[in-house]
């Protein structure tokens, strides 16, 4: 079938084209696909051309084609007739889903034969830490240690107490993640622990891809809070003037000059760690929150209060000091305007502001964001002075602790 006689109605680059032939009695339409595609009944080669009676028909037809090429590309016209049935069928079934056929067809082959087409989301979790544990057993330290492996277990908890009955292959970001997400405070972690779960997922083959595709949100930085001249001060003498009973004062000395974090550092230091004849604290990387373990130099202030401590054996703090550091900032005065890792933060900006190096803060900390960093070099911009008070401070005698306490009030 020729065009001969057909004139092309259709715009630029619209497909397939329609022609359209004047006649006597009334006009005829040709459909051409203008594509060389075998034909499914005798396999030669050819245009596919179809008349219509009229113009509406042509269109109709047209939009059978677009829709054709859409969900099955230009091979879809190879089809045998029992295939386009069963084409036909398909598109049935996605009709009100807003899929396309071929968006059907590569989710089935992604996940055809998969163990998440029948795991759920609470075996997997099981199944993650297993492998954690067998890790950790054979010596492995990445993502193994005491304090990260607690930290999948609360948050994926909180992921399978949600969906544990869920497919993995069922679980959407948009339609499920999203939602619960938005209703939880800590959206940082819960993202971040959701995608290690699920990588290991594809990792171990229940997945083709990680559902999880948003990025963690950027982490807010603030200046960090520091203790004023008169607060650490009046820290470092109660624990001194307590230290028979309340047994802190390495806890307060090690976290004020060392920068050590309370729980998860001091809280699982002991008396062996403190090299005394060194000047020096050891950090095994299992007692850190990071991988960033290794030795730091005491400063002479901090040894002189170690000195003074009344017990230099076993753990530095014991399990249950919670209450007895409660009384201590009270009795100090520091404890209602306490925050999270002062004295880590006063550390830090005391070490720039006694030696300008950033150098040296990096290496008390051992591990800190370039925008942490920045901070702790503003804020300890112009704070010379006080940075040698605190590095030369030496604590009185046992008697004049009182009247010490009292002036630095």
């Amino acid at each position: 079938m020729g065009t001969a006689g057909y004139v092309k109605i259709s715009k630029a680059n619209e497909w397939p084209v329609i022609y359209k032939r004047k006649g006597k009695i009334s006009d005829t339409f040709m459909v051409d696909t203008a594509s060389r595609i075998k034909d499914p009944d005798t396999g030669v080669a050819k245009r596919i051309k179809r008349t219509c009676k009229s113009l509406s028909e042509a269109k109709v037809l047209c939009e059978q084609y677009s829709v054709r090429k859409a969900n099955q590309g230009s091979e879809g016209f190879k089809l045998t007739k029992n295939q386009q049935t069963d084409a036909e069928l398909a598109l049935r079934e996605l009709e009100g889903t807003g899929l396309s056929l071929l968006e059907a067809c590569k989710f089935a082959a992604e996940h055809h034969n998969v163990q998440g087409a029948t795991m759920t989301i609470a075996e997997l979790v099981d199944d993650f830490m297993a492998h954690k544990l067998d890790l950790k057993a054979k010596g492995h330290t990445r993502g193994t240690r005491d304090r990260t492996l607690g930290d999948y277990r609360s948050r994926h908890g909180l992921l399978a107490s949600e969906f544990g009955n869920m497919r993995l292959i069922d679980f959407d970001e948009v339609k499920h993640f999203d939602p619960w997400l938005r209703r939880r405070k800590s959206a940082r972690p819960l993202i971040n622990c959701t995608k290690v779960l699920f990588n290991h997922a594809v990792d171990r083959g229940y997945l083709k891809r990680n559902p999880i595709k948003q990025a963690l949100p950027e982490q807010s930085l603030k200046k960090p809070e520091i203790l004023r001249p008169n607060e650490w001060r009046n820290l470092l003498l109660t624990a001194l003037h307590t230290d028979a009973t309340e047994d802190l004062l390495a806890f307060v000395t090690l976290g004020l000059y060392c920068g050590l974090r309370p729980e998860s550092e001091l809280g699982r230091l002991s008396w062996d760690d403190v090299i005394m004849r060194k000047s020096r604290v050891f950090i095994d990387d299992d007692k850190t929150k990071v991988r960033f373990g290794g030795e730091i130099d005491i400063p002479k202030a901090a040894m002189r209060l170690l000195r003074r401590c009344k017990r230099r054996e076993g753990m530095i703090v014991s399990k249950n000091h919670r209450n007895r550091w409660d009384r201590l900032r009270e009795s100090a005065g520091v404890k209602d305007n306490w925050v999270q890792d002062v004295m880590r933060h006063t550390c830090a900006t005391m070490t720039y502001a006694n030696t300008g190096d950033k150098r040296e803060v990096r290496k008390v900390l051992r591990h800190v964001d370039d925008s942490q960093l920045r901070h702790y070099v503003k804020t300890g911009e112009g704070l010379r002075e006080e940075a040698q008070e605190f590095f030369d401070f030496k604590p009185p005698e046992t008697a004049d602790v009182e009247k010490a306490q009292e002036r630095s009030a």
